[in-house]
């Protein structure tokens, strides 16, 4: 039996192996990957990307990332793109990871920050253009370089080379042990880091494990916390409720320098609305990391106190559309 086992085990192995032989001589063959890695008038597409990393281009494309170049908000703010020390970080050249200050790219600048201005490393004297990330391919071939660097992709520093402003704030921030942005805007999943069907790709996606790693949302907004971002407690004070709500986020609400930085919250009993009160990046009212907001509240009843206060934070936009990020409940004791 033990015999047997191993037999057929040395040829599934063998089998597994011919099959990547076969595979890397049809990739080396065909050519049909170099574009990948190859910046000349014009930088690799997302759609190049999106042919193997079909998930992960379904997440960026719905992301503000996508837009950052064609929103109407960053046109409006960039004065039809004519303040040109903001246009660096919203079409970032493939080599800004490595140089500074960031430049921005010459062309294809509707693709906003896409796939090549995190991850493409374009080719030096010293190593051909590479496709980088935070984790070693699990596939038997590669269809184009890849450069693992763990320590770029799990820092916040990363990030904070253009969200500036909040990468400051995160520095400062107690404790020492926080978060990084990806923790956060970027939620962990496990799959495998090629999803495309069907041809060579299936194939790929046949050979390679599955992973912990990133979903590409870069949400502002994130919703998939382990905890909510503030804490909330109210307690009676004489004849009134004194309502308190804590930043437990490792930067201000709202955070970041740039463009319209405003939330709103509200606060509501039973019956509706009790307080309203807005937060501005720019305004000096912006709930710094582990700031308090507190409010004295008078009963609406006097004979009654509310049995549960709520409290609504919502972004709002330029064009005075508001998104709300979350609803806590706290009861009055």
């Amino acid at each position: 039996m033990r015999t047997c086992w191993r037999a057929s085990e040395a040829t599934a192995w063998f089998l597994a192996a011919l099959a990547g032989a076969g595979l890397a001589l049809a990739l080396s063959s065909c050519g049909g990957f170099d574009h990948l890695t190859r910046v000349q008038s014009s930088i690799p597409l997302s759609k190049d990307c999106a042919a193997c990393h079909v998930d992960i281009a379904r997440e960026w494309t719905a992301s503000p990332h996508a837009a950052a170049w064609s929103s109407a908000d960053f046109r409006a703010a960039s004065n039809g793109y004519r303040f040109s020390a903001c246009l660096p970080c919203h079409a970032p050249e493939p080599a800004w990871s490595s140089r500074a200050p960031s430049v921005a790219r010459a062309g294809d600048r509707q693709e906003g920050v896409t796939c090549v201005s995190c991850h493409l490393e374009p080719a030096t004297a010293e190593s051909p253009a590479a496709m980088a990330g935070p984790l070693p391919p699990t596939g038997m071939v590669s269809p184009h370089p890849v450069t693992v660097r763990p320590e770029r992709y799990r820092d916040a520093a990363f990030c904070g080379r253009c969200h500036e402003g909040t990468y400051r704030q995160w520095r400062q921030a107690a404790p020492a042990d926080k978060p990084p942005c990806q923790q956060c805007h970027m939620p962990a999943i496990r799959r495998k880091m090629t999803q495309a069907t069907g041809g060579i790709s299936g194939l790929l996606v046949a050979m390679e494990k599955a992973e912990v790693e990133r979903r590409h949302t870069f949400d502002p907004l994130p919703r998939s916390l382990e905890a909510p971002p503030v804490t909330l407690s109210a307690r009676r004070r004489d004849e009134q409720i004194e309502l308190v709500l804590r930043n437990r986020l490792p930067h201000a609400i709202p955070t970041g320098e740039f463009g319209f930085r405003v939330c709103v919250i509200r606060v509501e009993d039973e019956s509706g609305p009790l307080a309203r009160q807005e937060l501005s990046a720019h305004g000096g009212t912006a709930l710094p990391a582990g700031g308090e907001l507190r409010w004295r509240l008078n009963r609406r009843d006097p004979g009654a106190w509310p049995r549960r206060l709520r409290v609504r934070l919502a972004k709002l936009h330029p064009d005075g559309r508001a998104s709300e990020w979350f609803v806590l409940e706290v009861p009055v004791p």
